[in-house]
């Protein structure tokens, strides 16, 4: 009877509470061992970091002492990655040759992802394979956070099989018991800190967007408006909800929702012009996502129908917060879920590379198709190719318009740096660079002045996007705000370069700086 017997366990760590779910299948049918949840305070586990390796030890003892489970050594565990270290999602590449598709998917996760080259690890899954291109779904993670984890968990004396992804096993647990799923979904999850809608349907994840607002921004607004402490606005939160339009509370929690509800719609829109298709049912999840009337509130904003989500396991207490340990540890029973989706892996066949530190492993080459891993010599090799012969073919297409430039450029050289040199104004000096001998660095001249004049009265068109628009920010990266968006086909002049980044400006008196990778550079 053991031989059809399997077990799983499923461990979920957010910044202050773990949940810890055992599941068993038998002869096909999946059923709920044990389980077991323990709240934390701050200052153990902050943004998906570990901040006191003691004291988090101390809890996951706690929490599998909660759960019961007689020997987690017995069992297969899956870890599910922090959410706000994880990045998830669904593109489409052009046709091309199989041996380099992991430098197409690796090129286009550093274009969309706000991790480093040499600290990047991915993992990706082909959902579908056509004439026209091939649709993926992958997921990245930083090697140092990913190692974070996994050193950890060996000290405590626990074996993670797999380092899972919380989108992903949050929809597993909400499919749990359900048959096939066959119609498109959009799963709405309100957490603390951000927002993040997921749309699958019958071949898995199908579009992923986060919105940096959730239920900590609610709370805080309601504190704002009722001069409360946040600990009572967040009481006011669950106890009102939006069932008292009248309230201060229920003004400020819209105030809030608002922008959240037009981004979710957004998203909707978008995936129906992408695919044809239109999402049927929305399923709220996350801490936030039971407040009274908001399923109301979200129902008729956007149109679809609007559902709370749940497991089938309903004699589990609060069992919403026990979703994604659900999904988690139904990995591990059910095999089917290893061939849809992503994951990360340690074992022996499939090690993680990180080529610039000192330890890396040179002893095999990692597989790409379904684990973890890092660029190889070998794809680093045909990645270079592909650029060299991108250069080549940009080379032959712009060698008139190079001879043209430059000899513009020689023709206005002199007389731009002696323009700058001659000034007498005090707005001109900082222009005039000179040597440790007071002498004028006529080379550092020259070069600026090229620089200055190159990027001169030039425009940049936005392109195509994932989303369906691009966001402008108040700085160079992605930890800066958003102050607005703009769409696919509008041109801005271009202010500046840094990085992967260009400046722009938007209308008069207003500049912002967007990722280049969405854009055109035209004169």
């Amino acid at each position: 009877m053991l031989f059809f017997t399997k077990n799983s366990v499923g461990i979920d760590i957010s910044d202050d509470n773990i949940e810890v779910v055992e599941l068993t299948k038998e002869k096909g049918k999946i059923e709920l061992l044990n389980h077991g949840r323990v709240v934390f305070g701050s200052g153990i586990v902050e943004r998906g970091r570990i901040k006191n390796k003691k004291k988090l030890a101390e809890v996951v003892k706690q929490a599998l002492s909660e759960a019961k489970l007689k020997s987690i050594l017995d069992n297969n565990v899956v870890f599910g990655l922090p959410e706000n270290q994880v990045y998830a999602l669904s593109f489409e590449l052009e046709p091309h040759d199989k041996k380099e598709r992991e430098d197409f998917v690796f090129e286009h996760l550093l274009g969309n992802v706000p991790i480093e080259e040499d600290d990047m690890v991915f993992s990706y899954k082909v959902v579908e394979e056509k004439k026209e291109g091939v649709e993926i779904i992958a997921a990245a993670v930083s090697h140092v956070v990913v190692s974070e984890w996994k050193e950890f968990f060996e000290e405590i004396g626990i074996k993670i099989n797999v380092f899972d992804i919380e989108s992903l096993a949050i929809f597993r647990g909400l499919m749990l018991g359900a048959e096939e799923q066959t119609s498109n979904i959009a799963i709405v999850d309100i957490g603390a800190e951000t927002t993040h809608v997921s749309i699958f349907n019958k071949k898995g994840l199908r579009y992923s967007y986060t919105i940096d607002i959730a239920g900590d921004v609610i709370t805080t607004e309601i504190a704002e408006a009722l001069g409360e402490s946040k600990e009572e606005a967040e009481e006011t939160k669950k106890r009102l909800g939006l069932s008292k339009p009248g309230e201060k509370s229920c003004s400020a929690i819209v105030k809030v929702l608002q922008p959240v509800v037009e981004d979710v719609k957004t998203a909707l829109a978008y995936f129906n012009d992408r695919t044809g298709e239109k999402v049927e049912k929305i399923i709220l999840v996350g801490g936030s996502s039971g407040m009274k009337g908001l399923q109301e509130y979200v129902g008729s904003n956007v149109g679809v129908p609007v559902e709370i989500g749940k497991i089938s396991f309903s004699h589990i207490k609060d069992s919403l917060v026990y979703l994604e340990a659900v999904g988690l540890a139904l990995r591990g029973v059910d095999d089917k879920w290893e061939e849809k989706d992503p994951y990360f892996a340690f074992d022996k066949e499939h090690l993680i590379i990180n080529k610039n530190k000192e330890e890396e492993i040179k002893s095999q080459k990692p597989k790409v198709k379904n684990q973890l891993s890092d660029s190889d010599p070998e794809s680093r090799l045909r990645k270079q190719k592909k650029i060299l012969a991108g250069m080549l073919i940009a080379g032959v297409v712009s060698l008139p318009l190079s001879f043209w430039y430059r000899a513009r450029i020689k023709s206005t050289k002199e007389d731009e740096i002696q323009a700058i040199i001659s000034k007498q104004e005090v707005e001109y000096q900082e222009e005039v660079i000179t040597t440790e001998d007071g002498l004028v660095d006529y080379a550092e001249v020259a070069e600026k002045t090229e620089e200055e004049f190159a990027t001169k009265n030039q425009q940049v068109t936005v392109t195509e996007t994932p989303t369906g628009w691009l966001n402008v920010r108040s700085g160079p990266g992605t930890n800066f705000n958003k102050i607005k968006q703009v769409n696919p086909g509008e041109s801005y002049e271009l202010l500046g370069e840094e990085g992967k980044w260009y400046k722009i400006k938007i209308s008069e008196g207003q500049e912002g700086w967007i990722i280049n990778d969405y854009t055109e550079k035209n004169n």
